[in-house]
């Protein structure tokens, strides 16, 4: 930043802390009370509470700045209706990540005009809430800056929208001198109790589990744990709890305004059965709706507790109706949603502002019918839910939780995926994902994360055939995230097998907080390695088990082409050079 330009920064009230005691403190940059857009500084303590480093993105105003939008919030969010509602000319099918088709954007803009609910004048951003209108959710805008490159700065709008039927989310910003769509992105998780559930599929036999699961359940490593935990799951006798309120819910066709849309309405939540003072969820119908909430309860709990375990702690973003006075933001528990029906994303978690519930879907894969199947439930394969819900916690780790911008660059948005299966593969045991699901031994991604993945860094940007498969790595139309994040996934899965799943999880967990907001995978690497230099300053790893362990970190991203001398263009997928040769430690 230029010396005479001023330092302005708003800091996350809450320090994050890592499992070596490192602490975390988070900055937004603004320029005259509004924010810059993925502008955000990350400052390490150590252990020792000594200032360790200073890093993240920047931005330098080169001339003084209007502050004053020529566009009204309302014709900005008129331009953002109009440009999600264009009709898309491709003939391409659109499927999710499962391979079931996905809808295309639809809706009505006739008559609609923006009508603000709340705003803060008194705040710079200008923070303003507007009725949902022909959208599926209330309207959120704020000022913001937006930087263009080559010193270009921008003024704009950010608008976040939930589309009809809840079927997408999307940060828009638009220019609030010409209207121009600047930026564009999609954002889409106390009473003795026991649940039979399905732990591994929903061909396997349910298994009476007592609510909560007991630590030792997880087999990781325990670090302190505050009195009490795990903490209940279970409020009374309901599918609702501290950390997931889980229910059935239905789709209905309504006419609006002389059209037909989805309308999501809320069912009743599953009930358990009070017998000697336990409440046993246990219900009748083994592949009912019932059954399909207590599910999505049981694993959602379960993931919460894993991750808490490894330090997602509600000072971090964690999602709980009641923070027991440790810190964070109350009042947001998973809404997790059960659709007896195919919905559009098959399963999904939306992002969220800390303090409100974040909302996970979760419906049908439906099958060809020549293979003459019926239907199966994402909630019956748990790698599905474990997946989804990591997509919650990732975007509130990375970055921080003030941060909700912070996984939307190319190789960012590449590893939020990877995460998901990486956590999905970890808690289920296998190298594939949703392979129950979709009735398929390979699962849903193009190779299984085995030591023999065939894909690595040199990739990113390129179009690659392996064994008769095409596996598109570039940008631009033909970008597919999942494809990105298979190469995380797999080098991460190897690094556990290099130098132990329990430290390999602990520091994967760990570098999240560490890491810059929007990284790319050198970023992350460098932040993985540093959470391991931490546990050595911590005292956790003596110096022999601590050279090993680098060593194999090396080794593993070194194998994947990220050794010391990779390079891209940050967080994009250009100028991409491989390293495949480990340094000498």
């Amino acid at each position: 930043m230029a010396s005479t330009q001023p330092k302005e920064f708003v800091p996350d009230p809450i320090v994050s802390e890592t499992s070596s005691g490192v602490k975390i403190v988070h900055l937004n940059q603004r320029y005259y009370g509004i924010p810059i857009f993925q502008s955000q500084t990350t400052v390490k303590f150590g252990p020792d509470d000594k200032l360790q480093k200073i890093g993240g993105n920047t931005i330098t105003i080169p001339v003084n700045l209007s502050v004053a939008p020529k566009l009204s919030v309302q014709e900005a969010v008129l331009k953002v209706a109009e440009y999600l509602s264009a009709p898309d000319t491709s003939t391409k099918i659109v499927t999710d990540q499962f391979g079931q088709p996905m809808s295309s954007l639809s809706m009505d803009l006739n008559g609609f005009i923006p009508t603000i609910i709340s705003r803060i004048k008194s705040e710079p951003k200008m923070d303003t809430i507007l009725e949902a209108g022909p959208f599926g959710d209330k309207i959120k805008a704020n000022l913001t800056w937006f930087d263009m490159g080559n010193d270009d700065i921008r003024l704009g709008w950010e608008v976040i929208t939930t589309m009809p039927n809840y079927s997408g989310k999307y940060r828009t910003i638009v220019d609030s001198e010409d209207g121009n769509i600047l930026f564009c992105r999609q954002l889409m998780n106390y009473l003795k109790t026991q649940g039979n559930v399905y732990v591994t599929n929903g061909d396997d036999d349910r298994q009476l589990i007592s609510f909560p699961r007991s630590l030792e359940d997880y087999k990781w490593l325990i670090p302190t744990l505050p009195n009490g935990f795990p903490d209940i799951w279970v409020d009374s006798n309901m599918t609702k709890g501290n950390c997931v309120d889980a229910n059935i819910w239905y789709g209905n066709k309504e006419k609006i305004l002389d059209r037909e849309e989805f309308i999501e309405v809320p069912g009743p939540v599953t009930k358990g059965i009070i017998q000697n003072g336990t409440c046993i969820f246990n219900p009748t119908d083994n592949n009912g709706v019932d059954q399909e909430v207590v599910n999505l309860f049981y694993l959602c709990c379960y993931t919460h507790d894993f991750l808490y375990i490894l330090g997602f702690r509600k000072a971090d973003g964690n999602f709980q109706r009641n923070n027991f006075g440790r810190g964070g933001t109350t009042g947001d528990p998973v809404s997790a949603r059960v659709f007896d029906m195919k919905v559009d994303g098959t399963a999904h978690m939306e992002p969220h502002v800390d303090g409100s519930s974040p909302i996970m879907r979760a419906g049908w894969v439906e099958f060809p019918p020549e293979k003459n199947m019926p239907p199966r439930h994402t909630v019956f394969d748990p790698s599905a839910i474990f997946h989804e819900y990591t997509h919650g916690v990732t975007t509130c780790l990375v970055g921080g939780r003030i941060d909700t911008s912070s996984l939307e660059s190319s190789q960012s948005r590449g590893m939020g995926e990877g995460w998901s299966d990486y956590s999905a593969c970890v808690l289920t045991k296998s190298n594939v994902v949703a392979s129950w699901l979709v009735d398929n031994p390979g699962g849903i991604r193009k190779f299984p994360y085995d030591s023999n993945y065939p894909c690595n860094f040199s990739h990113l940007g390129t179009v690659v055939n392996i064994n008769c498969i095409e596996m598109d790595f570039r940008d631009g139309e033909t970008y597919d995230e999942h494809i990105i994040g298979e190469i995380w996934c797999a080098t991460l899965l190897d690094m556990n097998r290099a130098i132990g799943e329990n430290i390999g999880v602990q520091l994967v967990v760990d570098a999240l907080k560490l890491s810059p907001t929007n990284p790319g995978f050198l970023d992350e690497r460098d932040a993985i390695l540093e959470a391991a230099d931490d546990m050595i300053l911590a005292r956790k790893l003596n110096n022999v088990d601590a050279k090993k362990i680098k060593e194999g970190i090396w080794r593993v991203f070194a194998k994947y082409g990220m050794g010391p001398k990779a390079q891209s263009h940050g967080a994009q997928l250009s100028g991409i050079v491989a390293d495949f040769n480990p340094p000498s430690l």
